[in-house]
């Protein structure tokens, strides 16, 4: 199976759609090779899916020059599946068999969207590959926490932040890095 794969352009929501790339992954196996598109910034979360055979790092133009550029980049393929979290136009002039084009809602919560048209596993698919993590720190566990966000519908309250810190800290040991 070949699988365009267009990420968002931003760290945290490019996290939650991972959920959808395990996803495939689990059901194809072996069976899939993964044309990545992405933002420079979320680009290294991707760096231990060595299905990943192509990443394309998408940087934004003025006149939205940066979608023709990657159409010239991709035209000649032919794609089994496109998933494209940036509801772009791009994916209805390309090659495939089935596309899955997500309009994200702001009325209703983003990880159910998800979880909804994709049919996600909440067990199984809610992971972050971090083999060289693991590898530099095998017996630890992070908990990241950004209270930030490009949107200001999508930053949470301060004090909530706070709350869910405290929370981590007081059940279980963790180490403060910054």
């Amino acid at each position: 199976m070949h699988l365009l794969f267009i990420s968002s352009n931003r760290i945290g929501d490019s996290l939650i759609n991972l959920q959808v790339l395990n996803k495939y992954i689990r059901k194809n196996k072996k069976d899939i090779e993964i044309t990545l598109v992405s933002g420079e910034l979320p680009l290294p979360i991707y760096d231990d899916y060595n299905m990943i055979t192509n990443r394309i790092i998408l940087k934004k133009e003025k006149y939205n020059l940066h979608w023709w550029k990657l159409y010239k980049k991709l035209s000649l393929l032919k794609f089994d599946e496109i998933i494209d979290f940036r509801s772009s136009l791009i994916s209805y002039f390309l090659r495939t068999k089935k596309r899955n084009i997500f309009k994200m809602n702001k009325k209703k919560n983003i990880y159910l969207q998800i979880h909804e048209l994709f049919d996600t596993d909440k067990k199984r698919d809610f992971k972050i590959m971090t083999d060289r993590v693991r590898n530099i720190f095998p017996s630890s566990n992070y908990a990241c926490v950004a209270p930030f966000a490009n949107w200001p519908p999508k930053e949470w309250p301060t004090e909530s932040y706070l709350k869910i810190c405290e929370s981590l800290f007081n059940k279980v040991y963790l180490k403060f890095t910054y």
